[in-house]
């Protein structure tokens, strides 16, 4: 049993290289082609594979997709980490609004168009998605209420509630950047939130 065990752990260590080159590929795909419609036969293809050697790593579309969600949460996590050397490296008053300018540059519109595609995706089928969920909301707030509490913008009482209402505003206003592309009308209201979370401050 436990010759099995270890020999199957050893074809899965051979494996994980393999698997983590056709999970990275699979993502770029989805990024740059969207989950709607999405096919096995057309994404093997794509990759260069025969949709057998797809499911043979995968197992189904389904699986594929939560673990490109889950690979997406790892680099959402990476986008966190750049957003979060900004807040520290920024006065109070600009913090938010460098935070704004490195989420919303054109090179960014990608991978926020991907992220509100993959956000209503989850939401149909929470149960199945929850980690990534949880984590994009969780991860977010986590680094947002613990800046307002550093810059003394708010006691730790209150940081979740206000770092909720920022998390939602900058992403609400982020969805508004994707569908209309008004860059100049989206950033006067990313200022706006800056300037009230700064009268905020005591």
């Amino acid at each position: 049993m436990d010759d099995s065990h270890d020999r199957a752990e050893a074809v899965r260590a051979r494996q994980e290289p393999r698997r983590r080159e056709l999970l990275d590929a699979a993502m770029a795909y989805v990024m740059e082609h969207g989950l709607d419609g999405l096919s096995i036969r057309p994404l093997a293809a794509a990759l260069g594979i025969g949709h057998r050697t797809l499911l043979y790593y995968f197992g189904s579309k389904e699986e594929l997709i939560a673990e490109i969600f889950l690979a997406f949460r790892a680099h959402d996590r990476h986008v966190l980490d750049v957003n979060s050397a900004v807040l520290v490296s920024a006065e109070p008053g600009r913090a938010i609004e460098a935070v704004w300018d490195a989420m919303s540059a054109p090179e960014q519109s990608g991978y926020w168009r991907f992220f509100f595609e993959a956000y209503g995706h989850a939401v149909r089928e929470p149960e199945r998605y929850r980690d990534f969920l949880d984590g994009i909301v969780l991860d977010w707030l986590a680094l947002i209420g613990d800046h307002l509490v550093a810059a003394g913008v708010v006691d730790r009482e209150r940081a979740c509630a206000l770092a909720t209402l920022t998390l939602a505003a900058f992403r609400g206003l982020l969805l508004d950047l994707v569908a209309t592309g008004d860059r100049d009308r989206t950033s006067a209201a990313a200022r706006a939130l800056a300037g009230t979370l700064v009268t905020a401050h005591p």
